[in-house]
């Protein structure tokens, strides 16, 4: 069942908690307007310890036990833009160009600060949990 939270009233660390320990879930389908890196602490152990499903992706069967679709916030002048400029469909070239600066949006998040002990652990175990696709981003 889909939920809600806005982190006014209703708290999503608090939520995401109830959801992902509960024994009946066997794996986790998140949507996020942004994905802080660092956040990831949040649901890693729980991540590792579900037992995970098969999903269909791609006209594939594929194990899964967490997926997280990132929905970036773009300012309303750029959708508006957009919406009025004859521009065909995107290419390969465009999808890859937006892929790319996605991931330079998450290397400058990793460059601020100091990284602790706690967050390189986690970052590491991110890595590992999408190595292993159980985890999809």
């Amino acid at each position: 069942m889909a939920r809600i939270y806005d982190n006014i009233e209703t708290k999503f660390a608090e939520g995401l908690q109830g959801i992902i320990t509960n024994d009946r879930v066997k794996r986790v389908d998140f949507c996020v307007g942004y994905f802080n890196l660092r956040g990831w602490n949040l649901v890693v152990d729980q991540v590792d310890t579900l037992p995970g499903d098969y999903v269909d992706e791609n006209n594939k069967r594929i194990f899964r036990k967490c997926r997280l679709l990132i929905g970036m916030h773009r300012p309303a002048e750029e959708l508006i833009r957009e919406l009025y400029t004859e521009q065909p469909l995107p290419d390969v070239n465009y999808v890859n160009k937006c892929k790319l600066e996605i991931a330079r949006s998450f290397r400058r998040q990793l460059q601020l600060g100091m990284p602790t002990k706690q967050d390189e652990f986690t970052l590491r175990r991110l890595s590992a949990q999408m190595k292993d696709e159980a985890a999809f981003i």
